[in-house]
């Protein structure tokens, strides 16, 4: 294909995204990560962050990155299996190893690479993943690059899952890949039903904890303890980047399988070695997760608060049951037009859309931090209730 017509092509397809109200543009941030932000020159209050304990700019957590670089600089200059790995590296994982209650813990340099290592070296030809339709890309990603067969259950839907392990429980290896907490959803998995059927069929139950980890569950473990089935998981994949408000991926699992994975998974093994000054902030994040639990019940009761306020109104939440309320609209342009209209008001919600979610499916996701107070809450429902007036949503 000609330069030229390349270029047309991809124009067109760029006008054809924005007919349908699906082209993108991230708004500029001009200020440290909080619950307020500035935002294109205009100061707004966050509802879309992952920072969940507001520990992203935390002193504690600045003074150890300050310190790492001090001691160690910040490029780690090659990937863990060259000369990448630090006594900091092997700290962090010892303490995340006894904090989740697991033999061992691999660190890879984003959640999004551990997923993709995971299931890249754990499943080949014979082997077959049976995923959650709604699991995050990086899962879906992971699975396409595996040789594996790949079949996708309903969301949550048990029955098919039970009909699906019945079909394939001849494979090689079987495994069952679910979320703790659903990025998009904000509903749990039903991991008390899964484990009772992993038994009955003998398969490997991988459950990707990315939006719980640090944040549910009595000691802030994540969602497999929140429900009581942590020892029937076999992996659990987490990230640092969200309640712990640093970077990085982590794989929970046994010291066989941390071995394994350390010599079989490519994004472990190809690419550079997360800063040492990464660790060391992820540390001090781990430290205040366990020290400060009036975090994560501040972070339950703001999300409750605004659950009930918006499903009072009359908004579909779906099955949110947590600190990610998404408010469903359906229409694309409907929920580009809610978004911008909650900007002009002062609050930073996004306008999730396909193919992130399925068509029709379009809507508000909300993310809540614990820095978020009663009044901030109470100001977002009242916001939303006058643009769902002006919309005509109800």
């Amino acid at each position: 294909m000609p330069p030229e017509a390349f270029s047309s092509q991809i124009h067109r397809e760029l006008l054809d995204l924005a007919a349908d109200g699906l082209l993108r543009s991230p708004g500029t941030i001009n200020s440290p990560p909080a619950k307020t932000a500035v935002v294109d020159g205009r100061e707004v209050r966050v509802f879309c962050s992952n920072n969940y304990l507001d520990l992203a700019g935390d002193p504690r957590l600045l003074a150890a990155v300050r310190d790492g670089l001090d001691r160690w600089g910040w490029g780690s200059g090659a990937s863990r299996l060259v000369c990448g790995t630090t006594s900091a590296h092997e700290l962090l994982s010892r303490q995340l190893a006894e904090f989740k209650g697991c033999e061992a813990v691999v660190l890879f340099s984003t959640g999004y690479m551990a997923n993709l290592g995971v299931l890249t070296a754990l499943a080949s030809a014979g082997d077959v993943l049976l995923i959650d339709k709604l699991c995050h890309a990086s899962i879906i990603d992971a699975a396409g690059a595996s040789r594996a067969t790949a079949r996708f259950f309903p969301h949550n839907d048990i029955p098919r899952l039970a009909r699906l392990l019945e079909r394939h429980a001849q494979a090689r290896r079987l495994c069952i890949v679910t979320e703790g907490l659903f990025s998009m959803d904000g509903d749990f998995g039903f991991l008390p039903e899964i484990v009772s059927l992993k038994k009955k069929f003998g398969a490997l139950l991988i459950v990707d904890d990315a939006h719980g980890s640090g944040l549910l569950g009595k000691h802030g473990r994540g969602t497999p303890e929140l429900l009581e089935v942590e020892s029937e998981v076999d992996i659990t994949i987490g990230t640092l980047s969200k309640a712990f408000g640093s970077l990085g991926g982590f794989v929970c699992c046994s010291r066989d399988l941390a071995e394994y994975l350390t010599n079989r998974s490519r994004s472990y093994i190809y690419t550079t070695a997360a800063p040492a000054a990464m660790c060391l902030a992820a540390s001090a994040a781990l430290r205040i997760v366990r020290d400060e639990p009036q975090r994560r019940v501040n972070l339950a009761a703001v999300s409750a608060r605004l659950r009930d306020g918006l499903r009072r109104i009359g908004f579909d939440l779906g099955s949110a049951q947590a600190h990610i309320v998404p408010v469903i609209l359906g229409r694309a342009e409907l929920a580009v037009q809610a978004s911008q209209r909650l900007f002009e008001r002062g609050f930073m919600v996004p306008a999730i859309r396909q193919p992130t979610v399925a068509s029709g499916k379009a809507r508000l996701r909300i993310s809540l931090m614990s820095s978020h107070s009663d009044q901030d809450i109470d100001e977002l429902i009242e916001a939303l209730a006058q643009i769902g007036r002006d919309l005509a949503l109800f």
